[in-house]
């Protein structure tokens, strides 16, 4: 299954919000989406690579990136809230 056709990488630096993080993506900061209000406190180190997801162009948006997966010790470990549905679907085989 393709979540997303084209993550980019970037690097942790800190959690501005409940609903933002601040990364370096493509060698500038930036701030962007987390889907997720959890506190991702294990995942979310200074420097940690995550992947970020290109949002899809709207005027009412803010953020031009939404944060995927993240890895952790080189496994993708955070499943943005979005996409549960499309995983259970994928266990299920349907």
């Amino acid at each position: 299954m393709k979540l997303h056709p084209s993550l980019i990488e970037a690097r942790f630096v800190s959690r501005t919000n409940r609903f933002a993080v601040l990364m370096v993506c493509e060698g500038r900061e930036t701030v962007d989406h987390v889907a997720n209000s959890g506190r991702l406190k294990e995942l979310s180190g200074p420097g940690n690579p995550m992947l970020l997801a290109p949002a899809a162009a709207s005027a009412r948006r803010k953020t031009a990136y939404d944060l995927a997966p993240v890895e952790v010790n080189r496994l993708n470990s955070f499943i943005p809230g979005a996409w549960a549905g499309k995983i259970r679907m994928l266990i299920k085989g349907r």
